[in-house]
């Protein structure tokens, strides 16, 4: 008789990092409806590459910061941070990494047909080494 084999996956990564970048995004999104006057499609396929040709070191994204949030010497990642709020860039961030453990436990279960109780997917932890 063969013994069980468990598969544990730990998702790893900087969810500090992953916060910065949506609050980022966040901003350089309210800013292009703000200056451009048109609402953004999010079905539209080329939002990233709409978003990527944003410079957030502008002079306009940084007049609009201000104009936003108050002069600031804060690094300007920071003041996305401020502006989009901590918390609402650490849900979204927690969102995604639900999302993300959702997608493989669905992958393991349902293409690979891996019993339930047979693999487990989580977050690292402090403990982890």
């Amino acid at each position: 008789e063969k013994p069980d084999l468990a598969i544990e996956l730990v998702q790893t990564g900087d969810r500090q990092a992953e916060a910065e970048a949506y609050a980022i995004r966040t901003a350089k999104a309210a800013y292009y409806v703000d200056s451009t006057g048109h609402p953004i499609d999010t079905a539209v396929a080329d939002l990233d590459e709409l978003l990527e040709g944003l410079d957030i070191r502008s002079p306009a994204f940084l007049a609009w910061m201000d104009a936003q949030a108050g002069p600031s010497d804060a690094p300007i990642q920071r003041r996305c941070m401020q502006l989009i709020g901590e918390t609402n860039a650490a849900t979204e961030v927690e969102r995604l990494w639900a999302v993300r453990r959702d997608l493989v436990t669905n992958y393991l279960s349902v293409e690979k047909e891996l019993p339930a109780g047979s693999f487990l997917v989580r977050d690292r932890l402090d403990t982890d080494t």
